[in-house]
């Protein structure tokens, strides 16, 4: 090559990584982060030498010319794996430029025309995992989350609590959402609880799974646990913040589900039911599956199956085989989501999540008996109601009671009162929800409280 002459272009673009001046380069069909002299050893292979060139803006080595131009024209305010985006480089609106460097799998095929075909296996679970037509509202969920993974359109969903018994088969059905949204999982738990502010795995990651959370009855925890599920399920940008790094915004698709055991201290970590909630969560019941996993038993060699009951004919579920099968199903699982569940039913639509929310009466339930104004009841009845005569509260002050309440039973009183006038609030929060022993009135601009003693 003459030394006037411009260096051959390279067969792959390099990226210069603003961030830590680290270098970007396609190898093997992936970005791979690289450092200079090993590039230069790919470069070398490639022909390029250390004769000196002019570009232009002056001379340099042939083998310097390609960082060179990363430098001035492939320069990237973020390079990894980003949830929901295909591999290349992305730009938004302030210009900023982000290499994603990997992808989701399988997600982006085209959807195959003809009968539409049902995958019998990953039916006939979800139909024994969710019993009375839970499964539908399931899969028109993970219908419209498959949907805006493909278009890219970043539309919010519900986070999905899988509330069941012990070994129901609860966690195999996150593996199953996992898969299905292209193969990439995190645990957000440490994150939504503020135990952590690093977040890069969960960046890469389309599903965000919780297992078994660690209970709390602690009314602030369950009230910041929500509002973390709302920041994280949401919102369209998120803040991307990696060790070492700047922190930034992007727009990232993730969809979150938590599984855990249906006891009453089980749930207590969900939030509790309150208007800015709970159209943001979908609660279902779960049953148990063996009859769709019976066609897997036999091998006695075989390890138990995460999540499944083990039966008493001494013979565990392969897990190897039952999750070959569902490999197998997974292009079929796509196509069949998203055209047997396309159109969501009427009276099941929701302009903003495309499906509407659902609480399963009994979790609901559950969940209704932790909330703080119930507990506050509960303490009420305790304090006055525990022993004969059972006469009603009459025109009582809040802050009356609140004293009373924190005299007599403390720790009890402590576990719930977090705020000023919490104990005006809940019994307000009662009256809401039509609770026939509470009324009010207005005297002298006092709001004055009657408590009716519990019927039996």
């Amino acid at each position: 090559m003459s030394k006037e002459s411009r260096p051959k272009p390279l067969n792959a673009e390099i990226f210069y990584d603003l961030r830590d001046q680290s270098y970007w380069y396609r190898l093997n069909g992936r970005y791979v982060k690289m450092k200079k002299t090993d590039l230069k050893m790919h470069l070398r292979v490639m022909g390029y030498n250390d004769d000196f060139i002019k570009t232009g803006e002056g001379s340099l080595p042939q083998i310097d010319y390609p960082f060179f131009e990363a430098t001035r024209n492939r320069a990237i305010d973020y390079a990894g794996a980003l949830a929901g985006h295909r591999t290349g480089i992305y730009r938004d609106g302030a210009g900023r430029s982000f290499l994603v460097t990997d992808e989701a799998r399988g997600v982006w095929e085209d959807i195959p025309r003809g009968k539409i075909i049902v995958p019998e296996f990953f039916a006939e679970f979800l139909e024994e995992l969710f019993p009375d037509d839970q499964s539908r509202r399931f899969c028109y969920w993970l219908s419209i989350a498959l949907q805006s993974l493909k278009e890219g359109d970043f539309s919010p969903g519900q986070a999905v609590v899988l509330a069941g018994p012990p070994k129901c088969g609860k966690s195999f059905l996150q593996d199953m959402v996992t898969e299905i949204l292209g193969g990439r999982s995190a645990n957000p738990f440490k994150y939504m609880m503020e135990l952590t502010q690093f977040n890069n795995d969960l960046v890469s990651s389309e599903h965000w799974k919780i297992e078994d959370p660690p209970a709390s009855i602690d009314i602030r925890t369950r009230r910041d646990f929500g509002n973390n599920i709302k920041n994280c399920t949401f919102t369209r940008d998120f803040p991307v913040h990696a060790k070492g790094k700047d922190q930034l915004c992007l727009p990232l698709f993730r969809r979150v589900t938590i599984s855990v055991n249906d006891e009453l201290e089980n749930l207590s970590l969900i939030p509790p039911l309150e208007p800015s909630i709970n159209d943001k969560l979908m609660l279902f019941h779960c049953g148990t599956a063996v009859k769709s996993l019976e066609q897997f038993r036999g091998n006695k060699n075989a390890p138990t199956l995460p999540g499944m009951t083990e039966q008493s004919s001494g013979e565990k579920v392969s897990r190897k085989l039952a999750w070959w099968k569902f490999l197998e199903e997974v292009p079929t699982i796509r196509t069949w989501l998203l055209r047997a569940f396309r159109k969501v039913p009427r009276e099941w639509l929701d302009d903003r999540c495309g499906v509407a929310y659902y609480h399963h009466p009994d979790i609901q339930e559950a969940l209704c008996s932790l909330a703080p104004e119930h507990r506050l009841l509960q303490l009420i009845d305790y304090v006055y109601f525990d022993t004969p005569p059972l006469v009603q509260l009459t025109d009582r002050k809040a802050y009356d009671l609140e004293t009373e309440l924190q005299a007599k039973a403390p720790m009890q009183t402590g576990a719930i009162s977090r705020h000023m006038n919490w104990c005006g609030n809940y019994l307000g929060r009662l009256i809401r929800d039509k609770n026939p022993r509470i009324s009010k009135r207005k005297v002298d601009g006092y709001t004055l409280w009657t408590i009716k003693p519990p019927s039996n």
